[in-house]
C-alpha cells in the first residue's frame, strides 16, 4: 500500500512512509525465520524496494559502464522518474485510459566531472542480458516517441517514434549521438492513446558509458 501510493503521489512524505513501513515490516518477518510460518514469503520483495528507495536512482557516481532498468511492475520504480502524468500505476506497468496521454521523463546525470559518453535502450546482451529495449504502447490510430532534452526540457529532440512494441534484442534504440559528452540529459517517454485502455508502457532499460 505505501510504496503503490508512493508511486502515485511521487511526495518525498509518502517516500519516508514507505521506508519506515518497509522496514518495519522486514524487522517483524525476521523474528519468523526458521519457522513454518509463510509471514515472511514478501521479505525479499520489501528489501529490493528498500534498497531502491535508498538508491541514487538516475545519478551515477562512476566512470565505466552504467545502467538503469525498470519493469515498472506496479509503478516499479517511477517515483524516481523527474516527472510523470496521464500513465496511471497498474499490475503490469503504466497504463492509459482511451484518448489519454501518458508522458514520464527521466534526468540522467553523471556526476561532477564526468560525461556520458554512450547511451543505447539498450546494450543487447549486456550486464544483465537484457532482451528487452523500451516497451511503449501504440496502439491503433495511436503515437509515441521518446525524446531527449540537453536543456532542461527547454527544447526536445525527438530521437525515435512510432516505436512497435514488439521490437526486441538485435537492436538498440541508440542514443548516443544526441547526449554524448554531455553531463546530463533528460529522456521522456511519451505515448498517445486512442480508443481502449492500454498498457502504455512496461519496461524500459537504458546503458552505455560514462568517462
Amino acid at each position: 500500500m505505501a510504496f503503490g501510493k508512493l508511486n502515485r503521489t511521487r511526495s518525498g512524505d509518502d517516500r519516508q512512509r514507505a521506508t519506515e513501513t518497509g522496514e518495519s515490516y522486514v524487522d517483524f518477518v525476521s523474528d519468523l525465520d526458521d519457522t513454518l510460518t509463510l509471514g515472511g514469503r514478501y521479505r525479499g520483495d520489501t528489501e529490493r524496494a528498500l534498497k531502491e528507495l535508498a538508491s541514487p536512482g538516475s545519478y551515477f557516481t562512476k566512470a565505466g559502464v552504467f545502467y538503469y532498468w525498470d519493469t515498472l511492475d506496479a509503478g516499479g520504480k517511477s517515483f524516481q522518474a523527474k516527472s510523470y502524468s496521464g500513465f496511471i500505476a497498474g499490475p503490469l506497468g503504466l497504463y492509459l485510459k482511451p484518448s489519454a496521454t501518458g508522458e514520464i521523463i527521466y534526468d540522467m546525470r553523471a556526476a561532477e566531472g564526468l560525461s556520458f559518453k554512450t547511451a543505447r535502450l539498450p546494450v543487447p546482451g549486456g550486464p544483465h542480458g537484457w532482451d528487452v529495449t523500451i516497451r511503449l504502447g501504440l496502439p491503433e490510430d495511436g503515437h509515441n516517441k521518446i525524446q531527449i532534452s540537453l536543456d532542461q526540457g527547454q527544447t526536445w529532440i525527438t530521437a525515435y517514434e512510432a516505436i512497435e512494441p514488439s521490437r526486441r534484442s538485435g537492436f538498440a534504440y541508440d542514443l548516443t549521438d544526441y547526449v554524448a559528452g554531455s553531463n546530463q540529459f533528460l529522456i521522456k517517454n511519451w505515448v498517445q492513446n486512442s480508443k481502449e485502455e492500454i498498457l502504455g508502457m512496461d519496461s524500459w532499460v537504458i546503458a552505455g558509458t560514462i568517462e
